[in-house]
């Protein structure tokens, strides 16, 4: 199964399709297998790096709902057609909101977790800090889902 890496972050321009451009880049570099999707609505970046063959998947509507076919469809080749051992999602500002809700509403880490996918989100506030620190990182970082899951159900319990 796949080790499935979420770049995920509310905030623009801070690096994330830099790192995911540089982990698709290294894990290719030591002989794995990687592909690649770019669920920015509004830019694309990740997709102007061609020869990493990235794929479009527009998760979120102009208006910030999620499109949920897309989303989908996404989960769905993950699932039942990805041979890759790595997959690196991008994700932008845009459709950060969107994108956490979708996996949190519809519990998609666990059904990627059930079907023996590992996942790790990468979730960092600044990219202050040094390249030379944050780049062996990327695969280690803690999980964001895991925080917000927390917190969402602390805050559904105090209600």
């Amino acid at each position: 199964m796949s080790n499935i890496h979420f770049f995920l972050q509310g905030k623009g321009g801070i690096g994330k399709t830099t790192l995911s451009s540089f982990a698709a880049q290294y894990l290719k570099s030591i002989g794995k297998s990687v592909e690649c999707f770019d669920t920015d609505t509004v830019n694309h970046s990740f997709m102007q790096w061609k020869e990493l063959n990235v794929k479009e998947c527009n998760i979120c509507e102009m208006n910030g709902d999620v499109n949920h076919h897309a989303a989908e469809e996404m989960i769905e080749y993950l699932l039942e057609e990805c041979k890759s051992e790595n997959i690196i999602i991008d994700n932008g500002a845009s459709s950060f909101l969107p994108m956490l809700s979708y996996l949190v509403e519809n519990d998609i880490i666990s059904i990627l977790k059930g079907a023996g996918h590992n996942y790790k989100v990468k979730n960092h506030n600044s990219t202050s800090t040094s390249w030379s620190r944050l780049l062996p990182s990327v695969i280690t970082l803690p999980t964001f889902i895991d925080l917000y899951l927390d917190r969402l159900l602390r805050s559904i319990s105090l209600t």
